[in-house]
């Protein structure tokens, strides 16, 4: 392997580190170092392909961290015993970076690496100095990434998030204090995007609609409608579940811009 890293005025060449000693520095990480790091992974947690998709990503993108603290560990007896997403994504990315390494770490702690939660959206950013707003807006910054086309594209990058709150910034604050009412069955994210996208069109009736959708008997009939397609269909989850409420939101309001009443509503998409 040609790991490099700099020293002082010393050049480091891993081919001249043996890794079970110990050692801890930054090196440069090529596809063929990867590659050879994979080889010696073995007895790990099974590995995530939307977490390496991520990874790549965030390398093809130029928004790799060579300066994050996590390094890949190689243990005492020559495995490698944290690192096998990043080895994995360099590989995929047909890019080599700068990572943190350590050497020689004792076999024992692959036991206890990684055995926290990991961080979300909002754990990682703050859109909003209030929690809950926060939460919410980081749900519907995920959901909004790919409800509109009904495609899911995989774990938002940090630029990526920040990217779609910039240019939805006042849709996704009044999306989020819809969401915020926790109305059990009708105010659900996928709504709250079909609400974002509804407030650049015409916010005096989306605050209309979110304003009746959320009562028993609102005066904006094709909000009732939504609500009680809402509550009709409340104990599905999942994907599918989302985008058809997503598509069902969007027909409901789309007639409410457009003055219709509606007997039935027919999924839709926003044109």
């Amino acid at each position: 392997m040609s790991m490099l890293t700099n020293v002082g005025s010393k050049r480091y060449c891993i081919s001249g580190i043996d890794i079970r000693l110990p050692f801890s520095g930054v090196v440069f990480i090529s596809v063929d170092d990867a590659q050879k790091a994979l080889a010696l992974n073995f007895g790990n947690r099974r590995l995530r392909p939307q977490l390496v998709t991520y990874l790549a990503k965030c390398i093809i993108n130029n928004e790799w961290q060579p300066d994050h603290p996590q390094p890949i560990v190689f243990s005492s007896s020559g495995r490698m015993i944290d690192g096998q997403h990043r080895c994995q994504a360099i590989v995929e990315a047909e890019k080599g970076v700068d990572c943190n390494v350590v050497f020689g770490a004792r076999d024992e702690l692959r036991e206890y690496i990684d055995t926290g939660i990991s961080r979300t959206l909002e754990d990682r950013i703050s859109f909003d100095p209030d929690y809950a707003t926060n939460k919410h807006i980081s749900q519907l910054i995920n959901a909004l990434a790919w409800l509109p086309n009904g495609r899911m594209k995989g774990r938002l990058t940090p630029e990526e998030a920040v990217s779609i709150f910039d240019r939805h910034r006042d849709g996704l604050i009044f999306g989020s204090r819809f969401v915020c009412q926790n109305k059990r069955g009708i105010t659900r994210t996928a709504v709250g995007v079909a609400l974002v996208e509804m407030f650049y069109r015409c916010p005096e009736k989306a605050e209309a609609f979110s304003n009746s959708i959320v009562l028993p008997d609102g005066p904006v009939q094709q909000a009732r409608m939504l609500r009680d397609f809402l509550l009709t269909n409340s104990n599905g989850g999942g994907q599918a579940s989302a985008l058809f409420a997503y598509r069902k939101a969007v027909a409901a309001m789309k007639a409410h811009i457009e003055g219709r009443e509606v007997k039935k509503l027919v999924a839709q998409n926003w044109d």
